[in-house]
């Protein structure tokens, strides 16, 4: 009887042995201290690591901007080819990406100088922030419509973005390039 026990117990132990050594196994390495005290290198105020592509740099608005333009080029000229849904969901995504990180982006001296003060630099910066939300909502809408292949409706979304990009640039006093 105390071997029926003993079995009983053992499987579900043996179970839960393995699943906590796989958990385990599978945790990221925690970041290692590199010069400028910071984890993943880099200085203080900075963001990200010092291992991959973008890391350890605070991304500026005009980086992640051009980042959204380019692909954006390509997207306007064949987002209405059915045959290149997969590079145009790739293409939006690229945009995607370039808002976000453009939304954490710290606008740039020369956009905030336009302030008269430090109540509307940081309203300027609100602004830009809720403006750079609703872009990001729109081109989730635009990939939404990509994916229902729904590529005329996804034309004119895209547009929409177009135009609230001209309109933030407008307001913000930025030049188009």
């Amino acid at each position: 009887m105390a071997s029926k026990m003993m079995r009983a117990f053992a499987v579900p132990a043996l179970v839960l042995t393995t699943a906590a050594g796989l958990a385990w196994s599978f945790q990221p390495e925690p970041p290692r201290q590199r010069e400028g005290g910071q984890p993943g290198g880099g200085q203080p105020g900075e963001r990200g690591g010092g291992g991959g592509r973008g890391e350890g740099r605070v991304a500026s608005v005009e980086g992640a901007m051009k980042s959204m333009g380019r692909p954006l080029k390509t997207l306007r000229a064949q987002i209405t080819d059915a045959s290149k849904k997969d590079e145009n969901l790739q293409l939006i995504n690229d945009m995607q990406r370039g808002a976000v990180t453009a939304k954490g982006a710290k606008l740039s001296d020369d956009v905030l100088k336009k302030g008269a003060d430090a109540k509307a630099k940081a309203e300027m910066a609100k602004d830009y922030r809720r403006h750079m939300l609703a872009l990001t909502k729109t081109l989730l809408e635009v990939e939404t419509l990509l994916m229902d292949d729904k590529l005329e409706e996804a034309k004119a979304e895209l547009e929409k973005a177009v135009k609230m990009r001209d309109e933030g640039h407008k307001k913000m006093g930025v030049d188009d390039e």
